[in-house]
């Protein structure tokens, strides 16, 4: 055997596939510690393909010449070309440019060898084709996934109507904040039901809106908004003083009030308020949000009932919201 195909052959096809394991092997691992450690960025993890397909490819076109100066014909690069398409989802404008410059080169030295005839030229532009065509299906259905997927994923964790995130959200979120120190605040629609009964599903709609967009207006990038369901909402803000987060529900209440004034939201006469209740500390677990969501909610309810004295006691006069 060696004295037929001769030691050069031998020697720089078994460094040809040591080339080309060496790198499948880095794209393996590359792989492994994206998924089970530390995740890799789109760039990396980009650059890590490249070098395999270059690699694959080139891998290919130097076997299928060696192939060809031995009167064979270009499968070893055909195979490479499959391979990739069937294996991986990669954007066509890199596979096409790449393999159709592979299978020029290669297909063009062994027409100088005269051994593509005819036929065999046809069915190697047909077998090209049916690969780019594969290759195209085969991403577009896995970008075609990856979006349905996101897009999934976003509606299990946001609120259709005013856009907050849900609390799905808000449990995704908790675990990024221990070990910092928070101010969270709870605040329900006063009244609601009677809001909806009254007024009907669409104004009260409006109402949840109106409350979500006053308080992305006033807290900003300072604090993240939740709807926890109904007519509770949640805002959770890390490092920022209690004093500064009462202040902030207030603004985004008067900006409540202002607007809903403006679009004559009123029940019986009188404007929607919104109950609110603020609580600050420290987050060594997930589960201490929980406890200082509690005791904001309980400072909330303990608003409404004041306003509910107070209402009875004014005779049904104006009470404004606030927090407490």
């Amino acid at each position: 055997m060696v004295q037929a195909v001769g030691w050069a052959w031998i020697i720089q096809h078994r460094v040809a596939y040591a080339v080309q394991l060496a790198s499948a092997l880095v794209l393996l691992a590359g792989t492994v510690r994206h998924y089970f450690g530390r995740p890799l960025g789109t760039g990396a993890s980009w650059v890590l393909l490249a070098q395999y397909i270059v690699i694959a490819l080139a891998f290919g076109m130097f076997i299928a010449r060696w192939d060809a100066n031995r009167g064979h014909g270009v499968y070893a690069l055909l195979t490479q070309m499959v391979a990739l398409a069937c294996i991986f989802s990669i954007r066509p404008s890199i596979f096409v440019p790449g393999c159709l410059l592979a299978m020029l080169v290669t297909t063009h030295h062994a027409n100088e060898l005269g051994l593509l005839s005819h036929g065999d030229r046809v069915n190697l532009t047909m077998l090209f084709v049916i690969i780019v065509v594969s290759c195209c299906m085969k991403y577009y259905s896995t970008v075609r996934i990856a979006r349905d997927r996101l897009l999934l994923q976003e509606q299990a964790h946001s609120d259709g109507l005013t856009g907050l995130g849900n609390v799905h959200a808000l449990r995704q979120d908790m675990p990024r904040l221990v070990g910092g120190r928070i101010s969270a605040s709870v605040l329900d629609v006063d009244g609601f039901k009677l809001c909806n009964d009254r007024l009907g599903h669409a104004v009260g709609n409006t109402i949840l809106a109106l409350l979500a967009d006053a308080l992305l207006e006033s807290f900003g990038p300072q604090g993240t908004c939740y709807r926890t369901g109904g007519d509770e909402f949640v805002v959770i803000s890390v490092d920022l003083p209690e004093r500064e987060q009462r202040a902030l529900v207030d603004d985004a209440l008067a900006r409540f009030h202002s607007n809903a004034s403006a679009r004559g939201i009123q029940i019986d006469g009188r404007p929607i308020t919104v109950s609110a209740g603020t609580a600050h500390g420290s987050v060594g677990k997930a589960s201490d949000v929980d406890d200082l969501l509690q005791l904001a909610d309980q400072s909330m309810y303990r608003m409404k009932e004041r306003r509910r004295e107070l209402l009875a006691g004014a005779g049904h006069q104006e009470v404004g919201g606030g927090t407490s």
